[in-house]
């Protein structure tokens, strides 16, 4: 099980498919070590908008908040810290070696009809998933936020 505690960030109009949790503090139980003789930890994060749909069509960018420096907030992707295993309604975190725990945690969900067909987003045509995946925090925050131009998102609650 995952201890998070909510950022103030919880609401944000919904009007595109492009959803994002709030941020949450990863809190995972030490499990062993590994095969390297490495420390493990690792939880389950309840994610209410992983459905059957997004795991098939969909994609899930997972970002981490390290912090500031200089003014400047350190974001990257979540992918490669915590090894997210999806399930419909929970993502199966997993760290190895470094200790990540106290870090905040958000996953951005692009729902599959965003990414084709009559419901496409603008705004992500010609990426592929690959590519999605890596975006930068900033960019699928753009593709999320109901400011930046012909796109929106909300929150998950």
């Amino acid at each position: 099980m995952v201890s998070c505690s909510k950022s103030n960030n919880n609401s944000t109009p919904a009007s595109s498919n492009v959803l994002y949790s709030a941020w949450v503090q990863v809190n995972l139980p030490f499990t062993g070590l590994d095969s390297n003789n490495d420390s493990t930890w690792e939880g389950v994060l309840s994610a209410p908008g992983i459905t059957s749909a997004v795991l098939s069509h969909g994609v899930i960018i997972t970002y981490v908040y390290l912090g500031t420096n200089n003014g400047d907030s350190l974001i990257i992707n979540g992918d490669g810290i915590f090894d997210p295993i999806y399930s419909v309604g929970s993502i199966d975190l997993y760290m190895a070696g470094t200790n990540y725990n106290g870090a905040s945690f958000r996953y951005v969900i692009i729902p599959g009809g965003t990414l084709t067909g009559s419901m496409a987003n603008p705004a992500l045509k010609g990426y592929s998933v690959a590519q999605l995946k890596a975006l930068p925090y900033a960019e699928a925050m753009k593709l999320a936020n109901p400011t930046a131009a012909g796109t929106s998102g909300s929150t998950l609650k």
